[in-house]
């Protein structure tokens, strides 16, 4: 193998291993959200919208890498979570904004996560 073509497959190691390590740290935020999400945000009444709370995966390419956290998959929870906000139950700390006040606030561990175990990949 030339050196140039040593060159390429070396950086076309690093390249897949830090687009996977970044899959894998997005994927692993994501969760961890959704679990602070349920456990502490989201409003329980019955339990049925908070065992509805799911992160999938919607894209995965080298390109492009996305992931969906979401609520409410076959349930009409939209009038007494968010119309009705001062109705919610517990957690104490349960409110309307159960899923993007989580994501929100754990943005910056994203980067972070991403820069730091990214950088140990090479």
């Amino acid at each position: 193998m030339t050196g140039a073509a040593l060159c390429i497959a070396n950086l076309n190691r690093v390249f897949k291993a830090i687009t996977d390590e970044a899959m894998d740290t997005t994927r692993e935020w994501a969760e961890d959200t959704m679990t602070i999400s349920q456990e502490n945000f989201c409003p329980v009444k019955t339990g049925k919208l908070k065992s509805t709370g799911k992160v999938k995966t919607v894209a995965g390419t080298t390109r492009l890498y996305k992931v969906r956290l979401s609520y409410g998959d076959g349930i009409n929870y939209a009038p007494t979570v968010h119309e009705l906000p001062y109705n919610h139950y517990n957690p104490p700390t349960a409110q309307w904004k159960f899923l993007s006040t989580p994501f929100n606030m754990r943005t910056a561990s994203l980067i972070q996560d991403l820069q730091n175990r990214c950088s140990d990949v090479v």
